[in-house]
C-alpha cells in the first residue's frame, strides 16, 4: 500500500482511504486476506440437518482447499525427482511469506520445509548476449524500472484519458527510450548504459529486467498482449518469495490428510457436468466421468483451469454456460510457461550468491521468432547438489518445445549455451526432464493473466455460481481456481482463497436451508455474485472517521469495475 508518510509512520486517515480504494477496485479476496470476515468464523451446522453432497472437479490447490474445508493430488503442481534433486514443473514459490497469505500459513501448519524469503538482491543479474558477451546493468536500472512499473500500475486507479498505448510492452519501451534520450550527448555515444538500453529495446529483454518475477515468464505471453490498464489490479502480498525446496506437492499433503481415504478419486477424468437439466427434481446435478460412472450431487465445484474452460466449455457443461460466463472466459488471457531441467555429471558453472543469468537479445536478433530458444526467460541453478539447471521458456516458444524430443532439446540447448558463453567445451546434459502444460488435456496452458481487453469484471463474472440471480433456484454449479480470484490470479494463494470462498458459500446455503436445498424453497438472501457490494457484509463493523470524498475520476472507475449482475 502507498500511504502518506509523516515522520516514518503512515497516517491513519491515509491507510483507511487506501484500504477503501483497494477494496472498491478489487472487490473480494483482499478482504479475506487482510481481515477475519464473519463468514470465516467456526461454522455451526446442526447434526440433525441432512448434509448436502458436494462433488469437486479438480484436485489442485483450489479443489483440495474447498474439499478439506468442507470435510473438517494435483492441479498445476507437479513435483518429481531428477537424479537426486527435487524439481517442480509448476509453481515453485510462495508469493508473500507472511501470515496474510493462506498458502504460507498452510505450509507452516503442515511443517513444510521452506527456504528463507528471497527479496531483491543487492547483486545485479548477469545478462548474456547471443555473441558470448556478459553485461552487468548499473544499479540504477532497477530503480528506473521499478518507477516505470509503478507508473504502469497507477493506470488501474487513475484511469488517465487518451490512454495510449494499451499494452505493457509499448508503455515500458516508450518510457525507457524517453529516459535514454535525456542522457548527455557524449554519454549516449560512449557509455555502456546506452548499449544496455539498446538491448532493452526488444520485449524479452525488457521482461528480463522486471522483478521479482519476469513478467513474460510469470504469465506466459508477450508483454504486448498484457493489459496496461489492468496491470495494477494485481494485489501485492508482502514477505518476499519463498521457495519450496521439496516441491509444491508438499503443500497439498496437509490438505490430503484432512480428507477421508476414499474421498479423492484419481485418474477419473470428467466428460460432462449436467447442472441444469434437473433443476426441479433430484438429483440437482450429475457429474459424468469418461468411464461412464455417474455421480449425483447437490453442488458441484468446478476448479478446472481457464485453459480447459477455453477449450472444452461447450462440451463440458450441459446445458451450455450463459453468455456472460463465456464472455469472461474468452476475455481473460491464458499463457504458456514450460520448464526444462538439465542434469550434468559435473557443473560447468561457478556457484555464486545468485547463480542465474538472463538473455539480452538485440532487436535485430529477434525480428524472426523462429526458434524456441528465443523464448528463454531465465536460466538458473536448482538448489541441491548444484548440478541441475532450470530453464524457463514462455509464450508460443514454450508450446513449440513440446513437439521436440528430449534429445533434440538437449542438443539445441547445448548449442545455445555454447553461443552465449563463448565456450565450445560445454557438455551435453546427462539427463533431461521437462513440462508439457500446453498439450496436457487437463490444463491446456499454465498461467491466467489480464490481457488487453480484460477487466476485473471478467474475473468476478467467472466466479459467479449458476444459476445466477433472477432464478428461483439455489445455486448448483460453483467455480473456483486462481482465475476466479480478483487481484490474485495466477497465484497459489489465489487458488486457495477461491476454494475457501466456495466452501463457505455452501456453508451459508446449508445454514439458510437447514440442510440440503429443496426446490420448494426460494434461494436465501445471501450474495451469489462476487461484486464489491456482495462482500460488504464480510468486513468487520467499525465506526470509522468520515473518509474523504472520492474524486470524480475514482467514482467513474469504480462504476466501470462493478461486475455485471
Amino acid at each position: 500500500r502507498i500511504a502518506n508518510v509523516v515522520s516514518g509512520r503512515a497516517t491513519e486517515a491515509a491507510v483507511k482511504a487506501t484500504e477503501q480504494q483497494k477494496h472498491r477496485f478489487v472487490p473480494c479476496c483482499e478482504i479475506l486476506m487482510t481481515k477475519i470476515p464473519k463468514s470465516l468464523e467456526p461454522i455451526k451446522l446442526k447434526p440433525e440437518w441432512p448434509k448436502p453432497k458436494v462433488v469437486v472437479v479438480g484436485a489442485g490447490m483450489a479443489g483440495l482447499s474447498a474439499a478439506a474445508e468442507l470435510v473438517n493430488g494435483g492441479g498445476r503442481i507437479h513435483s518429481c525427482k531428477l537424479g537426486e534433486v527435487m524439481v517442480e514443473f509448476g509453481a515453485d514459490h510462495i508469493e508473500g511469506g507472511c501470515v496474510a497469505n493462506p498458502v504460507y500459513n498452510l505450509a507452516c501448519m503442515g511443517r513444510v520445509i521452506l527456504c528463507s524469503p528471497n527479496r531483491y538482491s543487492t547483486y545485479p543479474d548477469q545478462f548474456m548476449t547471443i555473441d558470448g558477451r556478459s553485461i552487468l546493468p548499473e544499479y540504477d536500472f532497477y530503480g528506473i524500472l521499478d518507477e516505470i512499473l509503478q507508473d504502469a500500475a497507477d493506470f488501474f486507479t487513475t484511469k488517465k484519458k487518451n490512454l495510449q498505448p494499451l499494452n505493457l510492452y509499448d508503455f515500458i519501451h516508450h518510457k525507457l527510450y524517453s529516459i535514454a534520450n535525456t542522457l548527455p550527448k557524449e554519454e549516449r555515444k560512449m557509455s555502456e548504459r546506452t548499449k544496455f538500453f539498446h538491448y532493452l529495446s526488444f520485449e524479452p529483454a525488457i521482461d528480463c529486467l522486471i522483478r521479482p518475477f519476469d513478467v513474460r515468464a510469470r504469465w506466459g505471453d508477450d508483454l504486448s498482449v498484457i493489459s496496461l490498464e489492468q496491470y495494477g489490479s494485481q494485489i501485492f502480498v508482502p514477505g518476499g518469495l519463498i521457495r519450496i525446496p521439496r516441491g509444491a506437492n508438499t503443500l497439498l499433503d496437509p490438505l490430503l490428510k484432512q480428507l477421508p481415504s476414499d474421498c479423492v478419486k484419481y485418474n477419473k477424468p470428467v466428460q460432462c457436468i449436467r447442472w441444469g437439466t434437473r433443476l426441479t427434481s433430484e438429483p440437482r446435478a450429475v457429474v459424468v466421468c469418461c468411464d461412464g460412472t455417474e455421480v449425483d450431487a447437490d453442488y458441484v465445484i468446478c476448479t478446472v483451469s481457464l485453459g480447459v474452460l477455453k477449450e472444452q466449455a461447450d462440451v463440458l457443461f450441459s446445458p451450455n454456460l450463459p453468455n456472460s460466463k463465456k464472455n469472461a472466459i474468452n476475455n481473460l488471457g491464458f499463457g504458456y510457461v514450460n520448464k526444462i531441467f538439465t542434469e550434468y555429471a559435473k557443473p560447468f558453472w561457478v556457484k555464486t550468491q545468485e547463480p542465474k543469468f538472463k538473455i539480452a537479445w538485440a532487436t535485430e536478433q529477434l525480428k524472426a521468432r523462429d526458434n524456441w530458444v528465443k523464448g528463454i526467460s531465465v536460466i538458473e541453478e536448482v538448489e541441491g547438489r548444484g548440478n541441475v539447471l532450470m530453464t524457463t521458456i514462455s509464450g508460443k516458444e514454450a508450446k513449440w518445445t513440446e513437439n521436440l524430443s528430449d534429445s533434440q532439446l538437449a542438443e539445441e540447448f547445448t548449442i545455445f549455451l555454447r553461443q552465449i558463453t563463448g565456450d565450445p567445451t560445454i557438455p551435453c546434459p546427462t539427463n533431461i526432464s521437462r513440462s508439457k502444460w500446453a498439450s496436457d488435456v487437463h490444463f491446456y496452458g499454465s498461467r491466467s493473466f489480464m490481457k488487453v481487453g480484460s477487466l476485473v469484471d471478467h474475473t468476478c463474472s467467472l466466479a459467479v455460481p449458476l444459476p445466477g440471480q433472477g432464478v428461483d433456484v439455489p445455486p448448483v454449479l460453483l467455480f473456483a481456481g486462481e482465475a476466479t480470484c480478483p487481484g490474485h490470479i495466477s497465484t497459489l494463494h489465489g487458488a486457495r482463497l477461491s476454494g475457501l470462498r466456495e466452501a463457505h458459500r455452501i456453508f451459508g446455503l446449508t445454514i439458510a436451508f437447514e440442510g440440503i436445498p429443496r426446490f420448494s424453497q426460494k434461494p436465501p438472501p445471501i450474495p451469489i455474485c462476487d461484486s464489491p457490494d456482495s462482500f460488504s457484509h464480510l468486513e468487520e463493523k467499525e465506526t470509522p472517521s468520515t473518509p474523504p470524498e472520492p474524486d470524480k475520476k475514482s467514482i467513474e472507475v469504480a462504476e466501470k469495475l462493478q461486475p455485471t449482475k
